[in-house]
């Protein structure tokens, strides 16, 4: 099987690229762990809280995605500059990510995730959230599952805009022969 250039570049810009550049833009933010917050020390507790809130915004924005169709979430969440990062398409920047969304045609499908984590920048204005989504064709009655990874920036009037999303479809499925050929584990 020939790999393209490009399909490896795109692989490895997922799975090494993108997790040392979110370490690397919060590693300056870590404050501990939520047992020393726990402990008393207000500035990680407001750090806690801050997380909480932006895990508490994705989940508001999964539940609008399920009760309202992916469209109408996403154009209300979605940075105007954001950037959408999709299997087999260059990244969508911007305009063209906003009309990618516009165009996507949701009444056939359910969609909705659940963050497992995310962390914020210690100045509170830049955050990520990451975790698992699932996704329910109405008609075939099937279900997919992916993990997902969503930057967040907090805008002049407080609200939480989308800058980021990327996700990985096949959860559990070993359909890609680009991640069967490589041992995550060693």
């Amino acid at each position: 099987m020939k790999t393209s250039i490009k399909t490896i570049f795109l692989f490895w810009l997922r799975v090494a690229i993108l997790p040392v550049v979110g370490i690397s833009l919060f590693s300056c933010s870590y404050t501990g762990t939520k047992e020393h917050a726990e402990s008393g020390s207000n500035e990680i507790e407001k750090n806690w809280k801050a997380i909480d809130d932006l895990k508490n915004i994705n989940r508001e924005f999964s539940a609008w995605c399920r009760d309202s169709g992916m469209k109408k979430a996403y154009l209300e969440y979605f940075d105007d500059n954001g950037v959408i990062l999709r299997p087999h398409h260059n990244p969508l920047e911007g305009a063209g990510a906003l009309d990618f969304l516009s165009q996507f045609d949701d009444s056939r499908v359910q969609i909705s995730w659940e963050p497992i984590n995310g962390d914020i920048s210690s100045s509170e204005d830049i955050g990520y959230t990451y975790g698992i989504y699932t996704v329910i064709n109405k008609k075939e009655k099937d279900t997919t599952q992916g993990t997902y990874l969503m930057v967040w920036k907090k805008q002049k009037n407080g609200d939480w805009k989308l800058v980021m999303e990327s996700g990985n479809s096949g959860l559990g499925d070993k359909t890609n022969p680009l991640e069967n050929e490589i041992d995550f584990a060693k």
